[in-house]
């Protein structure tokens, strides 16, 4: 399946509609612990979020509420200016209120950093979008439009009276 060529099994259609870079990203405390984080914009505080960037160079932010810690990451496509010739995603944390990054990072493999006591786990790697259609009654639809079809040319070029309409009052 590619954009723009649908798969169908039954009367079950596919549809790829998009997709794009991610990064799964997560906090573990030195006991090993979850530390949630939630994301400025949307979406619901969770143990693991993961972000879907939509286009070249989209920011998007989470916070760390337990550890005051903002973190942000911005997504490229490439940047041969600093020697990424393909997708890339800057990663930086900040302490809430402070301009200074706590870490600011090119990432284009998984790994982790440590800020204190906790470890920061990020992820790269790539989503789809499907839309999945249901629609049993398409081989009806051809049906009919077959037997329309047929129909136009048995009876083309022929007069209404010919059609044995004589019972019919006039």
């Amino acid at each position: 399946m590619a954009a723009g060529r649908p798969a169908h099994t039954g009367p079950v259609g596919l549809f790829q509609t998009g997709g794009g870079a991610a990064l799964q990203v997560s906090v573990q405390s030195r006991a090993g612990r979850p530390i949630p984080l939630r994301p400025l914009v949307g979406g619901a505080q969770a143990d693991e979020q993961k972000i879907l960037f939509q286009q070249a160079q989209e920011e998007i932010s989470l916070a760390v509420p337990l550890r005051s810690v903002v973190l942000r990451f911005v997504y490229f496509t490439e940047l041969p200016g600093q020697g990424f010739d393909g997708p890339v995603i800057l990663a930086q944390a900040f302490q809430v209120g402070d301009d200074t990054p706590l870490f600011s990072e090119f990432i284009t493999h998984a790994g982790s950093f440590t800020i204190g006591d906790d470890t920061y786990t990020f992820t790269p790697t790539r989503y789809v979008q499907i839309d999945a259609v249901y629609d049993p009654g398409l081989w009806l639809v051809l049906l009919g439009g077959l037997v329309t079809l047929i129909g136009l040319i048995m009876f083309a070029g022929r007069a209404p009276a010919g059609l044995g309409m004589a019972g019919w009052p006039r």
